[in-house]
């Protein structure tokens, strides 16, 4: 059983960097155009979110109207699940049968100035065959809307904040629901072992007029593991704790309603220190990068982000980099294609700055107004730029289906099944594989 009694890894809020905001504050005072402020929503099923500070803030009065100031919604996630590699590893492989339960609140509060969401919870997993590997995880979600604070002061001025904290001994390796987007969503699957992950957002903009607006934003990502001595024997390769500071800041013009364009600069820190103990490296990361977003009719909508970065101290030179993708959205139907290309922090095996390759394909179609279903393929393939320990690379792909059923109101029962092989290659030691198949029946329960 896994003991949870840290909490002092999460860097307070009031230590996240402000020049984004600063920023912004000092172009708005200066700028004497009225304008208005406009949000823009992601797409985090996209996979084009790894490594990047996502370009949205949630306007406050987004889903007050006919609510509440204030409500708590308490949920609940029951899942069994049959899973060949519980251990996540390339030898010792261990199949067992498990019980997850997840369960929390969510707290929604909308004021006059302030706009906050709170949720948190506890993940539980019972092992039937091996009852040492149970544990107990958490979870805790903060989200402030300021735009109605800062627009007080200045008008068409926006600001956000938010901080994901997640304890758990499963790091996620794909993009899926349950991991959001962060640096460490990148193909690459560590071994189990107890992690925790702190996400911070600082996200802000200022509309300069009708059609054009200044955003910055700041993110710092965490990633820490212990008891890394449970690993076993014949496991190759360290875990390397990793800190990410990303700053990024652009100008964005809307062609029209649907179309826009943005020319970004963003600047990434990332620090690495072996687990164990060791000096700690750190690898600094410039980029530019020019996006179009266009909708191609009232179904199809296309993205492309051509980009280069210069990466500190690493003798390959300039890197380009892209994110582009392709997508269909109707009443019934979503689906697309998505590639993504960035810099990204490798944090297993070695620590050190990773090229890394992303394809992913996803499907989701309502059948009826109870039924859906659909499914997400992915492909990744990251290499290092430069490490201690030679060349690094990764290959992985994977894919998952489900079919959902809402019986009621807030309740969903599913049947979700997995399959993933993460290969991975070090100078010296040959290749490493291990692959992964779940099959899981679930049940997802909201009280609203």
């Amino acid at each position: 059983m896994l003991c949870l009694k840290r909490s002092a890894h999460v860097v307070p809020l009031s230590q996240l960097l402000v020049l984004p905001s600063v920023l912004i504050l000092i172009v708005a005072l200066t700028n004497g155009v009225s304008a208005q402020s406009r949000s823009e929503g992601t797409d985090q099923a996209s996979g084009l979110s790894h490594g990047v500070v996502p370009w949205s803030i949630t306007s406050p009065a987004e889903g007050s109207s006919g609510r509440p100031p204030s409500m708590v919604v308490p949920f609940l996630f029951v899942t069994e699940r049959y899973d060949s590699n519980v251990l996540l590893q390339p030898t010792n492989v261990i199949a067992d049968y498990v019980t997850n339960i997840t369960a929390g609140a969510r707290v929604n509060h909308s004021g006059d100035m302030v706009v906050t969401t709170l949720s948190g919870g506890f993940t539980s997993e019972v092992y039937a065959l091996h009852p040492g590997l149970n544990y107990i995880g958490t979870n805790g979600t903060l989200n402030l809307g300021l735009d109605n604070a800062v627009g007080k002061v200045v008008r068409g001025l926006r600001l956000s904040i938010s901080d994901t904290v997640v304890y758990t001994p499963r790091l996620q390796g794909w993009l899926t629901p349950e991991a959001q987007p962060n640096s460490f969503v990148s193909g690459v699957q560590t071994y189990r072992t107890n992690s925790l992950t702190n996400i911070s957002n600082v996200l802000s903009a200022y509309a300069l007029s009708p059609v054009d607006q200044i955003r910055a934003s700041y993110s710092y990502q965490m990633l820490k593991f212990y008891n890394t001595e449970t690993l076993g024997s014949g496991v190759t390769g360290g875990l390397f704790n990793t800190n990410v500071h990303i700053f990024s800041t652009g100008l964005e013009h809307n062609i029209n309603p649907t179309d826009s364009i943005v020319v970004s600069y963003q600047y990434q820190h990332m620090l690495f220190e072996l687990n164990t103990g060791g000096p700690v490296f750190d690898v600094a990361v410039n980029g530019a990068m020019v996006t179009l977003k266009k909708s191609i009719t009232r179904e199809w909508s296309a993205e492309v982000s051509p980009g280069a970065a210069i990466v500190s101290n690493v003798p390959e030179g300039p890197q380009w980099t892209m994110q582009a993708a392709l997508r269909w959205n109707d009443a019934r139907l979503s689906s697309g294609v998505a590639y993504n290309r960035s810099i990204v922090p490798g944090f297993f095996v070695a620590g050190a700055a990773m090229v890394n390759n992303i394809v992913s394909l996803f499907l989701s179609r309502n059948i009826t107004s109870q039924w859906n279903i659909g499914a997400q393929a992915n492909y990744g393939l990251s290499n290092s730029l430069s490490s201690a320990n030679g060349s690094i690379g990764f290959e992985s792909y994977g894919g998952r289906g489900f079919v959902n059923y809402g019986f009621y109101p807030g309740f969903v029962a599913s049947v979700i099944g997995t399959y993933d092989k993460f290969t991975f290659n070090t100078a010296g030691s040959g290749n490493q594989s291990m692959d992964r198949q779940t099959v899981m029946l679930s049940l997802t329960a909201e009280w609203n």
